[in-house]
C-alpha cells in the first residue's frame, strides 16, 4: 500500500508576522511510504514427473519486484540448476525494499534415474518335477536410490507350455520412471 501525504507548514512570529500555508512547494513536503515488501516469484523450468518429483534437469530463477519502492537488496536470487538426482534441495530468494523484507523458498526433488528390477518371484512352488501345470504369477521387486519404488508388475504366465519360457516385469519409482523390462 502506498501512502502519500502533503504536509503544509506555516511560520509566524510572536508579533503575528509570517507566511500562511500555501500551495507553493516552498511550504509543503511530500512523502511516500511503502508498507509492503517486495513480491518474489520463483520460475521453475523442468519436466515434472509424479508426486512433485522432476525427472530431468531443473532451472530455477526469480522475478523480484516492488511497484511501490525500489528493491534495495537481494540475496540468493541468482539462477540455479539441479542436474543430479536429489531427495531435496531448497533455494531461497530474499529481498528488501522500503516496505520490508520477504523471502520465497523453492524445494526441488529430482529423480531422473530408472529403478532397477532386482528379482521376480513366482507366487507358488512348481507343481511337479519343477514344472508348472497351471498359470503362475511372478511378482517383481526392485530398488530405487532416490524416490523409492512405487510399484512393480506382477504378470501371470499361462502359456504356451514349454521349456525355457520367461516372464518380463518392470518397476516404476515414485517419480514416474519405469525400469527396462527384465
Amino acid at each position: 500500500t502506498v501512502t502519500a501525504a502533503v504536509v503544509a507548514n506555516t511560520a509566524m512570529d510572536f508579533a503575528g508576522n509570517g507566511n500562511a500555508a500555501s500551495t507553493s512547494t516552498d511550504n509543503s513536503v511530500t512523502f511516500v511510504s511503502d508498507s509492503t515488501p517486495p513480491v518474489i516469484t520463483p520460475n521453475v523450468v523442468g519436466t515434472l514427473g509424479n508426486n512433485g518429483w522432476y525427472v530431468g534437469d531443473v532451472s530455477v530463477s526469480w522475478t523480484v519486484s516492488d511497484p511501490e519502492s525500489a528493491v534495495t537488496s537481494q540475496t540468493g536470487c541468482d539462477p540455479q540448476s539441479v542436474t543430479t538426482d536429489t531427495v531435496s534441495t531448497t533455494f531461497t530468494c530474499s529481498a528488501t525494499s522500503a516496505g520490508g523484507s520477504d523471502s520465497q523458498p523453492v524445494t526441488i526433488k529430482r529423480d531422473a534415474t530408472k529403478p532397477i528390477v532386482v528379482s521376480g518371484t513366482p507366487d507358488r512352488a512348481p507343481d511337479a518335477a519343477g514344472w508348472y501345470n497351471a498359470p503362475v504369477t511372478v511378482s517383481f521387486a526392485g530398488s530405487d536410490a532416490t524416490s523409492g519404488i512405487a510399484a512393480c508388475t506382477s504378470p501371470t504366465y499361462s502359456g504356451p507350455d514349454g521349456a525355457n519360457t520367461s516372464v518380463s516385469g518392470t518397476c516404476t519409482d515414485n517419480a514416474g520412471n519405469t525400469s527396462s523390462p527384465v
